[in-house]
């Protein structure tokens, strides 16, 4: 299967993999998880939100294949600076065109916005 330059770049390089320390955090941490690992792949989505409802950290660890990682990796960077209304807006077509998805691998986008309406929801 042929990826995009963009994907492989996410993929390879991921951007805001890791855990939001909540200690002495002056600002809301919320997480979200979305799939299962014995089933294939597994994401967690945390985010760091201030008194205006904005988002200042987003963190995340995935487990499974590349698209998902890459998936991901855009998200974090979509969201992070965007009020939790405007974090909301995001669809999964904006990150299939960002990445160029391909057809088979369409469900990482709704797994990644999964975690992501799990985080809102705290």
């Amino acid at each position: 299967m042929q990826y995009s330059t963009q994907l492989l770049d996410h993929f390879h390089y991921p951007r805001n993999v890791g855990y939001i320390d909540n200690k002495g955090a002056q600002a809301l941490v919320s997480s979200g998880n979305a799939g299962e690992t014995h089933s294939g792949d597994s994401v967690q989505l945390q985010l760091q939100v201030d008194a205006h409802g904005v988002i200042i950290d987003v963190k995340f660890k995935a487990y499974g294949c590349g698209p998902t990682i890459a998936t991901m990796s855009l998200l974090t960077e979509l969201i992070s600076g965007k009020s939790v209304e405007q974090a909301q807006q995001i669809d999964s077509q904006q990150l299939i065109d960002g990445l160029q998805l391909p057809a088979v691998k369409y469900h990482c986008a709704s797994l990644a916005l999964q975690a992501l309406h799990e985080a809102v929801k705290q």
